[in-house]
Formats: C-alpha cells, sequence, structure tokens
C-alpha cells in the first residue's frame, strides 16, 4: 500500500521532471525488442498555478491513460488549460505488475495503482490550499485508462469526499477485459514463470511470493506481463480486481445498485474510438490471417470476452458477424471493424454508464455526454509513428486540444481551426470544473444540456461548430445488451436467469 512522503528540508528544484514509473518504452512497445524505462521510485504530483498568484481556485487533477502499463505525467504540458484560472495536479501511479499485481489478501492486495491516485488526491485535500486550490472544488479528469480510473473514483467508497466533479474521456468502469477475476491464479503463475524457489502452484504462499519478488529486478516484472499473452497483446493481466476495499463488487453491479459517489459527471468519446485496436492490429498482415486461423483461441480474447464466459467462440462469432459478416478484417471492411470495436469497448459502455448516471438527477446531479468529431491536423497515429489510410477522429484525438506534447508532437503553433476547438474545448472543460455546467452561460454561443432521460442519451458533438444530438445507437445497445456474456449477467440478472 502506498504512504505518504515525508518532508524535506532546505529548496527543492520544481523544474525538473519526475522520472516515470517503470514500464515499457512506448517506442519499443510495437517491435520485436521492448525496453523498460522508468523507476519503481516514482510516485509524485506535478502542480501549476497560474500567475499573479490567486487563491481558492478551482482545482483539476488530472489521471494520465495507458492502458494501466504506460503513461508519464511528464509528457503532458497543460498550458493550454493554464490559460484559466485553475490549479492542476498531475499525479503518476505505479503501473503494470508494479501497480496491479495482487495475491488477493494483505501482502499483496492489489489495485495498488488505483490506491496510488487516492492517496494523491487525499494530498490535493490536505495540501492544495497553500498552493492556491480549493479542496472543496476538485475535478477529476482522465483519458482512456485514466477516464476508467475516474469511474473507479466515482464507484469506489475508498475515494468518497475526495472531489466533486468528474471527466472520463474515452474510457468508463464498464470497458469489457479490463479486470483480472482471477488475480490470485495470476500471481501462481507468475510464480512459475519467474522459477521462484520452493514454490509449486501446490505449495504457493502469498509471502514467499513477495518474498520471491524482491529480487527480481523491475525490468523483468515489468516484462513478465507478456507472458500471458496467447494472441496479440491479449489477454493483459496487470488490470485492476475486485478487492474488498478500493473496488468492493463488479463495477457493473455497483453501478445498477446506485452504491457509488454521486458527482456531477462529464463523459464521452472520440469518433472513431475503435481505430485503437484496429490500428495495431492491422500493422501486420499476418496477425488478423492468424486470428482468423486460430479465431477459436483468439476471437474471445479480440472481444474482450471474460475466461469464465459460457459459449465464448459463438459469443465472439456472433459479434464479428453481427457488425462485419465475416471474421476477416479487411481495407474493405476495416471501417466496420473500427465501429464494432468501438460500441464493444467504448461506445455501449459509456451509455449504459449514461443511463445509469441520468439517475444521478434526483440528487442533484447532472450527467454530461459528447462525441468528439474534429478531424485536426494531427492524430494519435502521429504520435505512435503509424499510418492509416482515410480520415478518422482516433482514440485520444482529444488530448491535443488540452495538453502539447512537446517531447513527443513538436508543433510550434496550432492551425487557426485546431487552435479555435482548443478555445472551445478549454473553455468546456474549465467551465464545468468550475461551476458544474460546461455552458454556464451563452458566452460560447451555444447550450450544452444534461441527460435527463435515460432512454434518451443527448450528447453535444464537439466540432468547431459544436450541437446536441439525440441518441443514435438504440439498434447497438439492444445487440450488445441481449448478449448472455457476464458482463450483462451483472447488469440484468433477471433477463439471465
Amino acid at each position: 500500500e502506498p504512504v505518504p512522503a515525508g518532508t524535506w528540508s532546505g529548496t527543492r528544484d520544481g523544474t525538473i521532471e519526475p522520472p516515470p514509473c517503470a514500464q515499457v518504452d512506448m517506442k519499443t512497445l510495437f517491435t520485436n525488442e521492448p525496453s523498460v524505462v522508468g523507476d519503481e521510485d516514482c510516485l509524485f504530483l506535478n502542480v501549476y498555478t497560474p500567475r499573479p498568484y490567486v487563491s481558492d481556485l478551482p482545482v483539476m487533477v488530472w489521471i494520465h491513460g495507458g492502458g494501466f502499463s504506460l503513461g508519464n505525467i511528464g509528457d503532458y504540458d497543460p498550458s493550454p488549460l493554464m490559460t484559466k484560472d485553475i490549479v492542476l495536479v498531475s499525479m503518476q501511479y505505479r503501473l503494470n505488475t508494479l501497480g496491479f499485481l495482487s495475491t488477493e489478501d494483505s501482502v499483496i492486495p492489489g489495485n495498488l495503482g488505483l490506491k496510488d491516485q487516492v492517496l494523491a488526491l487525499r494530498w490535493v485535500q490536505e495540501n492544495i490550499r497553500a498552493l492556491g486550490g480549493n479542496p472543496a472544488q476538485v475535478t477529476i479528469f482522465g483519458e482512456s485508462a485514466g477516464g476508467i480510473s475516474v469511474h473507479y473514483h466515482m464507484i469506489s467508497p475508498m475515494s468518497a469526499g475526495l472531489f466533486q466533479r468528474a471527466i472520463a474521456q474515452s474510457g468508463t468502469a464498464l470497458f469489457p477485459g479490463l479486470m483480472n477475476l482471477h488475480p490470485r491464479q495470476t500471481s501462481i503463475k507468475l510464480s512459475q514463470m519467474l522459477e521462484c524457489p520452493d514454490i509449486t502452484p501446490e505449495s504457493f504462499t502469498s509471502q514467499a511470493f513477495y518474498d520471491c519478488l524482491q529480487d527480481i529486478p523491475k525490468e523483468k516484472l515489468v516484462m513478465s506481463a507478456f507472458g500471458f499473452v496467447e494472441f496479440h497483446n491479449n489477454p493483459q493481466v496487470m488490470f485492476p480486481s475486485i478487492d474488498g476495499d478500493f473496488l468492493p463488487q463488479y463495477p457493473a453491479k455497483l453501478l445498477r445498485e446506485g452504491l457509488y459517489n454521486k458527482v456531477d459527471f462529464m463523459t464521452g468519446v472520440t469518433l472513431h474510438e475503435g481505430l485503437i485496436i484496429v490500428g495495431p492490429l492491422m500493422m501486420n498482415r499476418a496477425t488478423i490471417d492468424d486470428m482468423v486461423a486460430n479465431f477459436s483461441t483468439a476471437g474471445p480474447h479480440v472481444a474482450y470476452l471474460e475466461p469464465d464466459d459460457e459459449s465464448k467462440v459463438y459469443l465472439a462469432k456472433r459479434i464479428f458477424y453481427h457488425y462485419l459478416q465475416d471474421l476477416n478484417i479487411t481495407d474493405e471492411n476495416k471501417h466496420l471493424a473500427i465501429k464494432m470495436f468501438g460500441d464493444m469497448a467504448f461506445n455501449i459502455p459509456m451509455d449504459m454508464s449514461g443511463k445509469m448516471h441520468a439517475r444521478d438527477a434526483a440528487y442533484g446531479k447532472n450527467i454530461f455526454l459528447y462525441e468528439f468529431h474534429h478531424l485536426g491536423q494531427y492524430t494519435l497515429f502521429d504520435f505512435l509513428n503509424m499510418t492509416f489510410e482515410g480520415d478518422w477522429v482516433s482514440h485520444g484525438d482529444d488530448l491535443l486540444y488540452l495538453f502539447n506534447f512537446p517531447n513527443i508532437l513538436n508543433v510550434e503553433k496550432l492551425v487557426a481551426k485546431d487552435e479555435f476547438m482548443r478555445e472551445i474545448i478549454v473553455a468546456l472543460w474549465t467551465n464545468f470544473a468550475r461551476t458544474g455546467n460546461p455552458t454556464p452561460d451563452m458566452s460560447l454561443g451555444f447550450k450544452w444540456t444534461p441527460v435527463s432521460d435515460p432512454d434518451d442519451l443527448q450528447s453535444l458533438i464537439l466540432n468547431p461548430s459544436p450541437y446536441m444530438r439525440g441518441y443514435n445507437r438504440h439498434d447497438e445497445l439492444e445487440f450488445w445488451n441481449n448478449l448472455p456474456y457476464n458482463h450483462n449477467k451483472r447488469f440484468f440478472p433477471e433477463k439471465f436467469q
């Protein structure tokens, strides 16, 4: 479990970026020789305050994404957000094996990376007033795994009272396949992979495993996650798990039963979220051929089904045929594959979250939904040095309007339409942090209305001329909600008796 750092004496240089938490180097992720960067001693915060000094400002706390295995606050320069009167905090948290390994007991209790985030939020409560921020006006926001983390804090009793508003970009706690349902089994298997002395699957004890881990270099621990992969980076196992204290139950169950922290909530997706899955899959034609040839193994992984799902292969085929009429992904049907994966992992989980949180109006809390449709000059694929034919608004593209990325994408100045888009997004996000309403007045020329009806999830279409749109995924929602997989059995126990 993380513990607060002590005090220091003398002067500390606040301009030096902290080391990232130990992780695979992003530049080598899709190569044959991935390498490890970062440190185990990595639990740092960055705090940005405006000048001249003002006090009691709204606080925005950023949680970076990266699939719970990558990410570094040093890459995010919040200068665009700092044009408004806010205090911004960004946090690091342990990743991958070091952040999410669990023996399902007090020895390695699991969710350590998320508990690091809780400790950071407590630090904000205790210290942010001295840095110009108002601890009673904290908005947590994050993207991808950061958005999922934000939603986890909304449903975690451990995070209650540590923030008043939340923004989850391209990720919710309902993202399929992003939990480890059998973390102790993972630890037992890892003890064999690491050749821990005197531990067999039968003789495994948490303490002996913990003792063994002390002698393993961090590089080996980080790379060990690849040892669980059966097809194309799947399955990933170093993920959040039900641990009793941070996460007492399945997110779907907690949401269904209303057991979560009621706060103003903003959540949304980009137009082509599924590109983040289809792009890497299509980088190598052999990967797709392998998936088709070995669909009984690969299909359930690619469809984010759980190890315990009944009829996994049937369900995976049903999903593929529903969208593609095929098991193959080609240049001709890649737009359908992007829609399939976008719905599966991002859009439908957001819609279901929207339906649940629409009920929070009874507690005086609003939920605002958006879809980011702006095709900018740059896209996430410029970061990853990947090319993908066509015009797509990818997962992660919204980040380019909230932050600069000098280490990754050196852009002197945005083109005019992108700069205009940035002004709108920065205003919406900071208005929400300040008032709980992204458009408290008509100064932006439009109103973003909250969801008032769980059956009409109206959302703001975010482009340089934003507009409200009614719900348009009825058929897709019906398809997903009628699939007899475990995720739905938790949401609709009466339907799948």
